[in-house]
């Protein structure tokens, strides 16, 4: 084997280092002090890497398998992309044989641990086939003042900040040490007298009165619930 301090390709050349691994189990080994492998180009990828089983495989026994980490405003750590047009494909996969781990992590000191985004389809969606547990579970810590476990807004008129349905059991189920359920009042007396309402609606007013929808309409036709102090 041939050795010496340092190798470097002056080119030009299109390929500074290459192998034939049709011929070589291992195209190239390399390890070093602080690191095996440094990539570096001014205007692409630092290191590209392709294979029929895995385009890029990471490992340690004691730190993350793969690191990313970027400068950039709008570009990510690590960023995985996949081009399939049918069938289940992702950008981005995880998976733990912890029961106390999680396939994905994410974790901030200062802005969100997971964003997801689409312009077809859900942004963040979960899944469970566990009894007791949930497709997507939201937890607050903090002890104090307003803190949500689970959040969720919209700006079309039509729809809800937080939507549940089930075709066997309840669409909500809500459990409280203060109380179960808690509706904020509106700031008029009375029910709502515009917009489009659908039966089934429960309103509270600015004096605490509680209504009910009973058929959809603008504004719809709305009947004070008969409250008996206790």
């Amino acid at each position: 084997m041939s050795k010496d301090d340092q190798f470097t390709a002056l080119g030009p050349t299109e390929i500074g280092f290459q192998t034939d691994g049709a011929n070589i189990r291992i195209g190239a080994q390399i390890a070093g002090r602080e690191a095996g492998v440094r990539g570096h180009c001014d205007t692409a990828v630092g290191i590209e890497g392709t294979g029929g089983a895995g385009g890029v495989h990471g490992s340690s026994q004691a730190g993350d398998g793969v690191a990313g980490v970027s400068d950039a405003v709008g570009k990510s750590g690590v960023f995985g992309s996949h081009s399939g047009r049918f069938g289940p494909a992702f950008g981005v996969s995880g998976t733990t044989g912890s029961p106390d781990g999680a396939a994905i992590n994410g974790f901030t000191d200062a802005g969100v641990g997971v964003r997801g985004g689409s312009q077809t389809n859900d942004g963040v969606a979960g899944a469970s086939n566990t009894a007791g547990k949930s497709g997507v579970f939201g937890s607050n810590s903090h002890t104090s003042g307003p803190a949500f476990g689970v959040s969720g807004t919209t700006s079309s008129p039509d729809g809800a900040a937080i939507n549940g349905f089930s075709d066997q059991g309840y669409g909500a189920t809500l459990k409280g040490g203060r109380a179960p359920l808690h509706l904020e009042p509106g700031t008029l007396t009375g029910p709502p007298t515009s917009g489009n309402h659908q039966r089934g609606e429960v309103f509270v007013d600015g004096a605490g009165d509680l209504f009910f929808c009973r058929e959809q309409g603008t504004p719809g036709s709305w009947f004070r619930v008969q409250l008996i102090a206790v």
